[in-house]
């Protein structure tokens, strides 16, 4: 019994590597279709987002985002983005 379960995580497990790797390949390929280039960028890489919330007739509702372009264009998401890093050094020092 013991067998047959460590048997079928190994399976699972080597099915999911597979997975992986392949939407890690369809990602690149995405990404280079868009000319994205990561290196381009500051590291470290610093996010902010904002979520918003209200009460509204006892209802909770939350601010979305409609994402106007690549990655997940059309899709909704939290309002934010990439925060430059020397506003981020200047406001430190102040």
């Amino acid at each position: 019994m013991e067998r047959d379960t460590l048997h079928r995580m190994e399976e699972m497990e080597l099915r999911n590597a597979t997975i992986n790797d392949t939407q890690d390949r369809v990602q690149t390929a995405e990404a280079k279709a868009h000319h994205y280039d990561a290196t381009k960028f500051d590291r470290p890489s610093v996010t902010v987002d904002v979520v918003m919330m209200s009460l509204r007739q006892r209802d909770l509702q939350v601010l979305l985002v409609k994402r106007r372009s690549w990655p997940y264009e059309g899709m909704w998401a939290i309002p934010g983005g990439f925060v430059i890093l020397l506003y981020l050094t200047l406001n430190v020092f102040k």
